[in-house]
């Protein structure tokens, strides 16, 4: 053992005076582990003064040598060799995930954790990992150990793919004073999308006759992503907006959509309540991190193409008028009559037109037509305007009186000597 030991410096003068001192070093570097021992000796020229005779001077040197080791294991007490990697595996960017490590000191001595903090997480992907327990001291005997914590959080950022850090740990492990290995994680994402109508988009129902009802839309959600969907408002599919009311929402069969292309459905009807364009808009809340709220707008146009249907009432039996007679008629129609007008024989040729209801009245003065066959032809009109027309109603004109002829019995009168006769 006596090869482990140098001197590193001589003493500084040969002499040393009357209660004098000098200096000189011995280092210890051991070439192994154990217990070493050496002697030192120093001649020198004591001769008597303390009645001992001290020449040479002689004393014994020990050093005891270690080798302190240092080894990492997981949480499966897996080693993890300085060099090696430890793989977090694929974490969903909301879900963090803490895994448990150890500190081993397989060697002889105490090994020292020399650096604060005793682990180190650096590297580019560096934030995506943290030490959230340290070890508790930096000292770890022989055959001993010191538990740590390693948290990945993938919700550091929203972009999915691998991330990668490198901890460190630095001892007086004499082989490996800094002990490293790399982590690693991959983030998964879940990324939204309805077929056909992009967030931020429009889509354009069909247009719709009033009281009618539009067709039923189906829409699909898709997740484009690596992470599952979470659709996660309540309820999943919200609509809002001043037209809000001219729609009908049918939610999605899942509140989960599958990664790597899974899909569910909604549908939306367009259910207009008045004429006019209906605009409304759509919101789905889900996890997925770049769009949160994946929006679109909803818009349908409701317009009138029903004609009011309208039947004359009034001639009503192919009826012989003369004088002043009265046109009636019923009409309906979907939104609202706006007037009947009356037309003589074919269209047009107007007699009149009437805006009240239920009969619509206009009055015929017969005597301004010619006598004979006629018919009356009903028109109904609403707002749009849409026009409904009735079946022609018979009647005959006949204003000419009759003649009338007196032919029996014949008269005689003497009219101044003069017969007369009627």
């Amino acid at each position: 053992g006596s090869a482990d030991f140098s001197i590193v410096s001589q003493p500084s003068a040969s002499s040393v005076g009357p209660s004098g001192t000098t200096t000189f070093s011995i280092r210890y570097t051991p070439s192994g582990t154990g217990t070493d021992t050496a002697s030192i000796s120093i001649d020198n020229n004591d001769g008597n003064g303390d009645l001992l005779v001290e020449n040479p001077y002689t004393f014994t040197i020990n050093g005891n040598g270690i080798d302190p080791n240092i080894l990492i294991r997981d949480y499966t007490s897996t080693a993890i060799v300085s060099g090696g990697t430890f793989d977090f595996l694929t974490n969903k960017y909301t879900t963090p995930l803490v895994r448990s490590f150890t500190v081993n000191n397989t060697g002889t001595g105490d090994l020292i954790l020399k650096s604060s903090p005793y682990v180190i997480v650096s590297g580019t992907d560096a934030s995506f990992f943290s030490v959230t327990t340290q070890p508790a001291s930096g000292t770890i005997g022989t055959g001993g150990n010191q538990p740590y914590e390693i948290t990945f959080n993938p919700a550091m950022s929203s972009l999915a793919g691998l991330k990668t850090a490198t901890v460190s740990i630095y001892s007086n492990d004499f082989g490996t004073p800094v002990y490293t290995y790399t982590v690693n994680g991959t983030v998964t994402v879940p990324v939204i999308s309805i077929t056909g109508t992009p967030s931020g988009g429009t889509y354009n129902f069909a247009n719709v006759n009033y009281t009618d009802a539009g067709a039923v839309i189906t829409f699909t959600v898709n997740n484009t992503g690596t992470a599952s969907l979470a659709l996660t408002g309540g309820p999943n599919v919200q609509i809002s907006g001043a037209g809000s009311g001219h729609f009908t929402v049918t939610q999605p069969g899942s509140s989960t959509v599958a990664a790597g292309g899974g899909t569910t459905t909604f549908t939306i009807q367009f259910t207009p309540t008045a004429l006019g364009t209906h605009s409304a808009t759509i919101t789905i809340p889900s996890d997925d991190p770049v769009t949160p709220s994946y929006s679109f707008t909803i818009q349908g146009t409701c317009d009138d193409t029903e004609a009011p249907v309208v039947s004359v009432t009034n001639p009503g039996g192919n009826p012989s008028w003369n004088g002043t007679k009265t046109l009636q008629a019923t009409a309906s129609d979907n939104v609202g009559v706006v007037s009947v007008a009356y037309h003589l024989d074919s269209v047009p040729n107007l007699i009149g037109s009437s805006a009240t209801g239920p009969s619509y009245d206009v009055s015929i003065v017969t005597t301004s037509y010619a006598d004979g066959p006629h018919t009356i032809i009903a028109q109904a009109v609403d707002a749009v305007p849409n026009t409904g027309t009735s079946a022609a109603a018979s009647f005959t004109i006949d204003n000419t009186p009759p003649t009338v002829t007196i032919s029996a019995p014949s008269l005689t009168v003497a009219k101044n000597g003069t017969d007369v006769t009627y």
